[in-house]
């Protein structure tokens, strides 16, 4: 016999609250009751916490009442043990379960015998009621049955029905089947009891299978970040390119160095050459000379020339050397102050393009004189010049930009550079330091997110200063329309 199954049906008034399939097994105990630890919790002042119990003793199940409260009853009457035999009507108090015991043991095989099929000898030894043991041999093979040291031998059965031997404790079971049953038999079959667990397993994996497959892959690296990473591998380990690099940058600031003080008489001296035969200008005299290439020497007139662009936009432009200061291409310039037609206690006049001044002075503390030939009198002060370098060293371009484009267009607008510099040079005479200043290229060339990366400077002025110089800057438009990122670094001395 099989150990058999217990379905009940759960009924309260005239619904029927729950249906349970109850199997043998650890402990064969189902517990009934108000308990949270119940397996079928029912609620009622007439139950207690463990009501009832089912619990399975081979072969039967038993229905038990240990409430003690005699309210489990069978029809009329209270039971205290009852077996369950087919089907089973109980009540605890105002709930009604109906208990069902059914024996899986489904027959395996037919007995019917096709024609011309002699059959196999099947065998299944069973203990207390459980199969232990099952064997398939030919149809006329005996069965060997070996139990500590005796041994038994039971011929083969001649039909398909049962033939029941009791040896030792050990019940055998014997009889011919046919062969195309055993066949059947040997196929995979699926438990009820494991379908859904199996069905589970099998929505997980294709999940995970459609997530391995649908999962973005990453993007392939740029050609141009390849290309980038190549060119930073050669300068790292190519020490000849470094070395000649290092030279390359200690003679050009060595030669801005020496030709910072110059810049200004060589500008001049190629106006000079390329002024007309017939400019109506006069000649200028030793002394003449003298006082301006004292005046320029004491770093005064790019001073001046600031000084009086922030108080008299109208005023008139006198170019010593280069353009008008905080435009590209800066340089040092004179403005003069007041009309064009008023100087520094002489008079000027306008012949053609050119302007020719009587006499120069100034406004506030640089002081005033009637004209050039009675000497400079501006008042000396703590004024210096300074120079601007780059690192080429330390500078780093990523991006679809060119590094001599970008480097030939700072050092075009270099002078707006030198004029943060120079501006808080003239109340700081130590003032020196390099500044890393970080930005990015947009696709048009406009310059976006300017900071500053590193500086040894520590001038909140000059810096300042710096960044919105460089956030006016336009580049040329980079290719392809990539963003390009640049480090680079100004070095600022002092000249005087």
């Amino acid at each position: 016999m099989g150990r058999p199954e217990i379905y009940i049906e759960h009924s309260h008034g005239e619904k029927v609250r729950k249906h349970l399939r109850v199997k043998p097994g650890k402990g064969d105990l189902f517990l009934i009751g108000s308990s949270k630890e119940a397996d079928l919790r029912l609620a009622g002042e007439e139950i207690t916490g463990c009501h009832a119990v089912l619990r399975f003793r081979s072969p039967h199940w038993y229905l038990c009442d240990i409430s003690g409260t005699k309210s489990t009853r069978v029809g009329a009457e209270p039971i205290v043990e009852r077996r369950i035999d087919g089907r089973l009507d109980v009540e605890l108090g105002r709930h009604r379960l109906t208990l069902f015991a059914k024996e899986r043991n489904d027959s395996l095989f037919h007995s019917e015998m096709p024609e011309g099929d002699k059959g196999l000898h099947q065998v299944v030894v069973r203990a207390k009621g459980r199969v232990i043991d099952t064997k398939v041999l030919g149809a006329t093979e005996p069965f060997r049955f070996r139990m500590g040291l005796e041994r038994t031998e039971l011929a083969a059965p001649t039909s398909g029905e049962w033939v029941i031997t009791e040896i030792g404790g050990r019940t055998i079971q014997q009889r011919l089947v046919p062969t195309q049953a055993i066949v059947a038999a040997e196929k995979i079959s699926v438990d009820r009891d494991l379908k859904r667990p199996f069905l589970t397993a099998g929505v997980i994996t294709l999940l995970l299978m459609l997530t391995v497959i649908l999962w973005p892959k990453a993007e392939p690296t740029k050609a141009e970040d390849a290309s980038l990473a190549k060119q930073q591998m050669e300068m790292i380990f190519n020490a000849k390119t470094i070395k000649k690099k290092k030279m390359e940058v200690a003679k050009m600031s060595s030669s801005r160095v020496k030709a910072g003080g110059n810049n200004e008489s060589a500008a001049t001296k190629n106006r000079s050459a390329a002024a007309p035969e017939e400019s109506m200008a006069p000649k200028t005299s030793a002394k003449v000379t003298q006082a301006l290439t004292s005046l320029r020497q004491s770093g005064l007139s790019a001073l001046v020339g600031k000084i009086a662009k922030r108080a008299n936009k109208s005023g008139v432009l006198v170019a010593a050397s280069g353009v008008s200061p905080d435009t590209q291409g800066a340089g040092r310039a004179f403005y003069s102050m007041g009309k064009s037609t008023t100087g520094g206690g002489g008079s000027a006049s306008k012949e053609g393009n050119t302007f020719r001044l009587g006499g120069v002075g100034t406004q506030g503390k640089g002081g005033g004189a009637g004209d050039f030939k009675a000497g400079t009198a501006l008042a000396g002060g703590s004024v210096g010049m300074g120079d601007v370098a780059v690192v080429d060293e330390e500078t780093m371009i990523e991006g679809g930009l060119d590094r001599d484009v970008i480097a030939e267009f700072i050092k075009r607008n270099l002078g707006q550079i030198r004029y943060c510099y120079e501006r808080q040079l003239s109340s700081d005479k130590n003032l020196y330091g390099k500044v890393m200043v970080r930005f990015t290229i947009g696709a048009t060339g406009a310059v976006g997110d300017p900071k500053i990366d590193n500086s040894t400077m520590r001038n909140a002025m000059v810096e300042g200063c710096i960044l919105r110089r460089v956030a006016s800057w336009k580049f040329p438009e980079p290719k392809g329309g990539t963003m390009v990122k640049v480090s680079y670094p100004f070095l600022f001395k002092a000249l005087d």
